[in-house]
C-alpha cells in the first residue's frame, strides 16, 4: 500500500514540479504529505479494523441462524 501511494504521490508531484518549472512545488507537496500522513494513517486503520470487527461479529452472528 505504501509502495503504491508514493508512487501515485511521486507521478504528481513531477508533474507538477514539471508544470511550474520548480521544484518548490514538488517540496511543498512532499511537506504537506508528511504533515497529513501521520493524521490519515491511523483513521484509516481504525476504519479498517472496525470494519472487520463489524462483519466478523456479523458473520458468525447470522453463520449460526443458517444452523451450519
Amino acid at each position: 500500500m505504501h509502495v503504491v501511494t508514493a508512487i501515485l504521490i511521486g507521478i504528481l508531484s513531477g508533474y507538477y514540479g514539471i508544470k511550474y518549472q520548480s521544484i518548490w512545488v514538488s517540496v511543498g507537496i512532499h511537506a504537506i504529505w508528511n504533515l497529513v500522513m501521520p493524521i490519515i494513517l491511523p483513521i484509516f486503520v481504525l476504519i479498517v479494523v472496525l470494519s472487520v470487527a463489524v462483519v466478523s461479529a456479523l458473520w458468525d452472528k447470522f453463520w449460526w441462524r443458517r444452523g451450519c
